[in-house]
């Protein structure tokens, strides 16, 4: 793990979130460029494994869903859950 210490505090949303990229974990052509390493740590399942060399891209080495139809998701369904507690709000505040 020594090569990528320090090239992934900043994608921790990553693995909190467990998606790779906006699009997907193919999103990084210049932090490869730039580290060596095809994607962030961020975007690993389980940091620490030998699998975790920044090159493999396997299904059960990495997340390989993009971040953004995950952050997408989360706000819809947020919405619908404040629209639902506003209408329930405004119903039951007339008849008070």
């Amino acid at each position: 793990m020594q090569g990528l210490v320090g090239h992934g505090e900043e994608f921790s949303f990553y693995s909190q979130l467990k998606c790779c990229g906006m699009k997907d974990y193919t999103d990084f052509p210049s932090f490869e460029r730039m580290t060596g390493h095809t994607y962030p740590r961020g975007c690993y399942k389980s940091i620490g494994t030998v699998a975790c060399d920044g090159h493999n891209v396997s299904a059960d080495v990495i997340h390989q869903e993009g971040c953004f139809p995950k952050l997408l998701k989360i706000t819809k369904t947020q919405g619908i859950n404040l629209s639902g507690g506003s209408l329930g709000a405004a119903v039951i505040q007339p008849g008070s």
